[in-house]
């Protein structure tokens, strides 16, 4: 069992991806944050990224540990759509300190050793409900994951400026490893 991390800034292809892989049957974990957004909107006091990041980061962290902990269950490959590291990059972008604890934890939850790192890619970038961010914040954003996914002894693997198809095969030469069987 491995768990292959998927990121990038906001709008650079990880979620058609992610959904590309799915469908050819493997095991894969949404965007933690879009789910809490969408929960979160609902709140009349929701703790959204645009108004309080740091806490937002905090209801998406522990969503992210429980998706970990019931990936690791799982006897085959899964892909999940960031992981824990990528609050780090939203914060140290945000300017927010990240606290020691945050760290130590971070370290209890390994990934395998290859995280695959969307570029932004201003052609298919568009805003929506749950991204807030515009182009430019996206590229700085891009880069504070990339930086802290390296700092953590990760190997990030650029991803190609190419069709979903094209994507996913650069994906999977990579892992060499086929979904399980249904």
């Amino acid at each position: 069992m491995s768990l292959f991390i998927i990121t990038g800034g906001p709008g650079s292809g990880k979620t058609s991806l992610i959904q590309g892989l799915e469908n050819m049957g493997y095991r894969v974990f949404q965007e933690a944050s879009r789910l809490v957004i969408s929960e979160q909107q609902k709140q009349p006091q929701g703790i959204l990224p645009w108004t309080d990041l740091e806490g937002f980061q905090h209801l998406v962290f522990e969503r992210q540990k429980r998706d970990y902990l019931t990936a690791k269950s799982m006897k085959e490959v899964v892909f999940l759509d960031r992981g824990l590291p990528d609050g780090l990059g939203y914060m140290k972008s945000g300017g927010l300190f990240i606290p020691p604890d945050l760290m130590a934890d971070i370290q209890k939850f390994p990934y395998a050793a290859t995280v695959f790192l969307t570029p932004p890619w201003q052609h298919i970038y568009k805003n929506d409900s749950a991204r807030w961010e515009d182009f430019q914040k996206a590229e700085e954003i891009y880069f504070s994951l990339k930086e802290v996914y390296e700092d953590l002894g990760y190997r990030t693997q650029l991803l190609p400026l190419d069709t979903i198809e094209k994507r996913i095969e650069f994906v999977l030469n990579q892992i060499s490893t086929p979904p399980a069987a249904s």
